[in-house]
């Protein structure tokens, strides 16, 4: 039997391409994680023209307007 996919949620608060100290610790942490685990990164913009779906990092992000 296979052992099944881990997937992890990233909460922050700004991530890549908007620059916050936890959202370079979030992205660095997805580029480590990446290889074992399913990540979808679920974060905040102020941007109106922000993609509130995209992919960075090869990783789902979500935003949501604030």
């Amino acid at each position: 039997m296979e052992k099944p996919t881990l997937s992890v949620l990233m909460v922050t608060g700004a991530y890549f391409p908007e620059v916050s100290g936890a959202g370079l610790q979030c992205r660095e942490l997805v580029r480590q994680l990446q290889s074992s685990v399913q990540l979808t990164i679920l974060t905040t913009t102020a941007d109106p023209a922000a993609r509130m779906i995209d992919k960075q990092d090869g990783v789902p992000v979500y935003r949501v307007f604030i």
